[in-house]
């Protein structure tokens, strides 16, 4: 600041106007030094230099004020920002002990003061509370990740449970469909053999009718035998009593004819006591005695043919009767056969039932073979993609495992 100075007509008052100038030029640069250093402390605390101060103050008045009036301010404003700085520098520890102290604090700087150290209370409760919350959460996070984990586990144990019984329910269905592939070859064979034994079996029924038949024939001429025999036994015993009569007659007329010769002997003695006369008579004696010869001879002829007969006859009723025993026993065997034949007939008869019952039950037995395998196939499939999803859960349980991991640690690091 620069004052221009005015000339005065008078001496005296020239020199006191020249004092007064001077005066007034050096309390002005007096006044340009202090508000020099007041801009100074000014801008230096605009820079966040709080310290700097206006020192030696040595002007009173409105300037004087101003320069004690900016080192208030600034004694205040220091005072303030170091309160709050401690406070806030504690709050950031997470500590909420240290208040702003409100002794000396006046209009503004007291109410912010008041201000933060209510907010440091608050901070303090939402501390606690978010504390508690975070304890809570670690204890969620814990319960979460035990639960998760046991989850996770049994889903690991199941998946491996179910990986291995599937590798097992494979395996056995692959082993049921070979055995059932055997089972059906083996069917199949069993099925062309009962076909063999029902076409063998018609073979022997039709045999054995034919055989039943010709037995059946053989039966009735046995028994045409027999009755032929008993008829032939009958025959020889009369021929037998015929023969013993016709000896009793022999016998009589053996006895005649020793009679005769007899008679013929006593008739010659008496024709030679007669002489001539009994020539004649002697003559019919020998010739009688000689018929007589004759008929004895003729008898005992007769009877060893009778005998050659009667044993003839009884050979003959010996052979029939062992004919007829014999064809009594042929009759009994062809009844024995006949009966056989018939039980056979009734076997075969049930050995055919028994083979079209085995042929349908081998054909029912192929059809559930070949379900059994078609359905072992499908148990096959059904078990392999059963394994692949097992090993895509294990997969998922070890992915959720580990992403449960990552989340816990991050919400720990919260």
């Amino acid at each position: 600041m620069t004052l221009t100075t005015k000339q005065t007509p008078s001496g005296a008052g020239s020199k006191s106007l020249a004092a007064r100038v001077q005066e007034l030029e050096a309390r002005l640069k007096n006044y340009d030094h202090w508000i020099a250093q007041a801009t100074e402390v000014c801008n230096r605390a605009a820079h966040g230099d709080l310290e700097a101060r206006l020192l030696h103050v040595d002007v009173d008045g409105d300037l004087g004020d101003l320069m004690f009036g900016i080192n208030g301010l600034l004694d205040y404003t220091d005072a303030f920002v170091r309160e709050a700085k401690a406070v806030l520098g504690f709050t950031a520890q997470g500590k909420f002990f240290r208040r702003v102290i409100l002794r000396g604090m006046v209009g503004t700087f007291k109410h912010a003061a008041q201000i933060i150290n209510e907010s440091t209370t608050e901070m303090k409760h939402s501390a606690a509370e978010l504390s508690q919350a975070e304890s809570r959460r670690l204890d969620i996070a814990d319960q979460f990740e035990a639960t998760v984990k046991e989850i996770a586990t049994s889903v690991a144990a199941a998946a491996n449970e179910i990986h291995n019984t599937s590798e097992q329910l494979a395996l056995v269905a692959q082993q049921t469909a070979s055995q059932a592939d055997n089972a059906s070859r083996s069917a199949d064979r069993t099925s062309a053999i009962v076909i063999q034994v029902d076409e063998s079996s018609q073979q022997l029924t039709e045999s054995i009718g034919q055989v039943k038949e010709q037995v059946a024939e053989a039966n009735e001429i046995v028994q045409r035998a027999v009755i032929e025999s008993s008829e032939a036994n009958t025959v020889v015993a009369g021929l037998k009593d015929s023969s013993h009569r016709i000896g009793t007659v022999v016998d009589t007329i053996t006895e005649i004819a020793k009679l005769t010769k007899v008679l013929s002997l006593n008739a010659a003695i008496e024709a030679a006591r007669a002489g001539e006369a009994g020539l004649g008579f002697a003559a019919v004696a020998s010739e009688v005695r000689k018929l007589a010869e004759q008929t004895r001879e003729a008898t005992n002829a007769a009877r060893e043919e009778i005998g050659s007969v009667q044993d003839s006859s009884a050979k003959a009723a010996k052979a029939i009767t062992a004919c007829g025993e014999m064809t009594l026993e042929i009759s009994e065997t062809s009844k024995s056969i006949f009966r056989l034949i018939q039980q056979q007939a009734e076997a075969t008869s049930e050995i055919r039932a028994n083979a079209n019952e085995a042929a349908t039950e081998t054909a029912q037995v192929t059809v559930a073979i070949n379900q059994a395998t078609e359905a072992a196939d499908n148990t096959r499939e059904s078990t392999e993609r059963l394994v692949t999803a097992a090993a895509e859960l294990q997969e998922v349980s070890t992915t959720l495992s580990r992403s449960v991991d990552e989340l816990l640690a991050s919400i720990r690091k919260v």
